[in-house]
């Protein structure tokens, strides 16, 4: 790949080559690989090298097709496209395999966000209410989102 080309994460601000970036999905996916659950997905590393292989696949139609180095480089996309395939691949069976427990830490990690709670007096409080947490408040605070279906009452 080419070493001078610099990505940077928006959210770390850090910027990496692109050795960097096939270092790091070679890491993910060798911990997806032997990890026996299902880890934190790594879509930016995923996305950020797939553009990466876009930028090859030009660089190589630039080339001659009798040049030694379109080989390599062709030889090099075929293989970072299975490291890609790879990971996706087996994200998917994991996917299938613990979409219960995925779905059951989705569903308790739900939250709704910002109920005002009328405390009375000329102070209002908002809270974020976190789904299975039981709480003690007023039934006007909380009515329409009883009514969407959003809390339950106990």
């Amino acid at each position: 790949m080419d070493s001078d080309l610099e990505l940077s994460f928006e959210s770390d601000n850090e910027e990496l080559t692109a050795g960097d970036i096939l270092k790091s999905m070679e890491e993910i996916w060798l911990n997806e690989k032997f990890a026996p659950d299902i880890l934190q997905n790594k879509m930016e590393i995923v996305e950020c090298l797939y553009l990466q292989i876009q930028e090859m696949e030009k660089n190589v139609d630039r080339l001659e097709k009798n040049d030694v180095r379109r080989c390599a480089h062709e030889l090099e996309l075929i293989r970072i496209r299975f490291l890609l395939s790879s990971y996706l691949r087996v994200r998917l069976l994991k996917i299938e395999t613990f979409s219960q427990t995925i779905l059951a830490e989705e569903e308790s990690n739900k939250m709704v966000d910002g109920v005002v709670v009328d405390d009375g007096g000329n102070n209002d409080n908002v809270v974020d209410i976190k789904t299975g947490s039981k709480l003690i408040m007023s039934y006007s605070s909380i009515a329409t989102l009883l009514h969407n279906g959003d809390v339950r009452l106990i």
